[in-house]
Formats: C-alpha cells, structure tokens, sequence
C-alpha cells in the first residue's frame, strides 16, 4: 500500500503505519471464552465490519483498529453478566482501583464532579462525600439502573442536560477513552462540560507497561478496545487541544498484577518453538513467579504493598482546558 494510501492518525494526523495484524469477528469473540455471547450480539458486530487491523501511528505511537469494531451496550451486558446469562465469566466493574484513588486528589476540594461512564457508581461512590455535587454518565442501560437506584444522578446521554455545560469544575472519565472511536471528539465533548480553567481526567491501559507483554491480549483490542496509547500520545493530544498536562501517573506494580511479568515475559522474549526457546520459557515460568513472589515480600516487610519502579497496567493523565 502507497504512504498516501494510509489512513490518518486521529490524534496527530500523520499517516498511520499497518502492523499486519488481523482479526476477524469470530476470532476476537472466540478468545473470550468462556464468556459467551449470544448470536445476535455477535452479529452486531460482524455489521460493522467482518475483519479489522491494527496501525500504529510512528509518530505520536497511538495504535488503532481499522475498520473499527466498537462494542455495543449488550457486548458488556453479557461479557460483564449484568443479566446473569454467563455460567462462568472474571470479568466485573472494580469497586476499587488505583486510578479512583489518584483521581480523589484532583477532586479533593472541588464542588461540582461529572463521571463520564461511572457504570454502576463506584467512584461516585468514593468521590461524593468529599464534594458538594456529583453527576453521572453511563450509556449502559443496566448499569445505569444500578448507579440511579442508589439515588445518584446519573444520565444516558449527556445531550438531555445541555443547561449543565460549563458548570462542573472536573470530568472524569476511566478506562473510556480507548473504547470509543473518535477520542478527540469524545475529549472536546467532555471538555464542554467543565468550566473555563478546568479539569478533564482520563485513565486507560499503559501500553508502554506489562500489557505489551501480553500477546493477543483480548482485553486490549476490539470490540473491547478501539484505541492503544503511550505516555508520549497525551502529548499530541494536548498540543492539538490546546490544553495544558497537569501531571501522568503510572500505576505501580502489585502482586497481584505481577503475573503480567512472570507469566508472559518469558514468551514475549523467547517466542520461537526451537528447543532452545522452549527451554527458556520454561525456566522463566519456574523462576519468575518466586522472584516476584520474593520481591513482594521485602516489599511487604518495609511497609509498601507495591513496586513503584515496576509500572503496572494504568495510566491517569489530568488535563487543564483553556481559560
């Protein structure tokens, strides 16, 4: 394919560069097994295109699928189990996460919070006895069931509450971003919400950590996710936006996410089946899980429960909007 074939990076506009990496539908529906999706479900998404690649941009290094599979609503209702329709399924919305407790600094002191994609509250949870008035997004209509009947204010459509723009003093948004298939609109959308000199705060996965590692990681790619980004991305998206980087946190590493390391590292290193690769991988399965196990443990004892020097699988980035 001719450069001037390529498509567009959506954050920096240079031309994007193909990884040769494809997907069909049946494929990316297959790795997450056992969760299974009804027929229908999948057939709203072979709609949207039956096949789908990675590109990666060299310049601002977003990494994308195209044609873009975006999941639908009922994607999360049956690979959450939000109606109960799975025998046997690891996947939940997380009443905690490092990314919630970074944010509450930010939200410390402010008076008025809107979440964009709170699911079922959990960080409304945490954020609301710290500021006068907290407001809900959350497109899901069985999640948003959830966070309105604990008596929060929550909406489907920001569309419905065009009065509130330019009133809240922060938009957070976690683990967002990389499912939606515009991010610089989803950003300037969410931008309208806060007043002028405000905050908008994302989390989403640290390419640049452990999940590199981590080889085809369904949890990374369509329809869960449409977009990939490094710390380097936010860069470019500020300058386009022309907004200012408050500060990027990168999760630490804990134990119990240290099996990203000691579980995929000795393939990602020695990925060929030659029998010397074969026998390296074996012995970083053996070794791996006791030297993080150790590791951990002194950890422990000096009174930390995770390794700074070790990124995990997030990052958070807080923007300032324009005065």
């Amino acid at each position: 394919m001719d450069s001037h074939e390529l498509p567009l990076c959506p954050v920096c506009s240079a031309s994007l560069g193909s990884t040769n990496e494809r997907y069909t539908v049946g494929q990316l529906f297959a790795m997450w097994a056992p969760v299974r999706f009804s027929e229908a479900t999948v057939q709203e998404h072979r709609e949207q295109s039956e096949v789908t690649e990675l590109y990666r941009c060299p310049v601002c290094r977003l990494e994308i699928f195209l044609p873009q599979i975006i999941a639908t609503p009922q994607f999360y209702v049956e690979a959450y189990n939000l109606d109960g329709s799975q025998a046997e399924s690891d996947f939940s919305y997380s009443e905690t996460k490092w990314d919630f407790d970074v944010a509450l600094t930010d939200a410390s002191g402010l008076q008025r919070v809107l979440e964009i994609g709170c699911g079922p509250g959990h960080f409304l949870d945490r954020v609301s006895p710290i500021t006068h008035h907290v407001m809900g997004v959350e497109s899901n209509p069985k999640a948003l069931e959830i966070v309105r009947a604990k008596g929060y204010r929550a909406v489907g459509d920001l569309r419905e509450n065009d009065p509130l723009k330019g009133s809240f003093d922060a938009v957070f948004s976690f683990h967002v971003l990389e499912h939606v298939p515009e991010p610089l609109k989803f950003l300037r959308d969410a931008a309208e919400w806060v007043r002028p000199g405000g905050l908008v705060a994302v989390s989403l996965p640290n390419r640049a950590g452990p999940l590199r590692f981590v080889h085809p990681c369904i949890q990374d790619m369509p329809p869960h996710h449409a977009t990939r980004w490094r710390r380097k991305t936010f860069d470019f998206v500020a300058r386009r936006l022309g907004w200012r980087i408050q500060r990027v946190a990168f999760e630490p590493l804990t134990a119990a996410t240290s099996y990203y390391y000691s579980m995929y590292l000795g393939p990602y290193w020695f990925p060929s089946q030659t029998r010397l690769h074969s026998l390296a991988r074996r012995t970083c399965a053996s070794v791996f899980p006791a030297a993080f196990d150790g590791l951990f443990r002194v950890l422990r004892l000096v009174g930390r429960d995770a390794a700074p020097f070790l990124k995990g699988q997030a990052m958070y980035a807080v923007f300032r909007v324009a005065t």
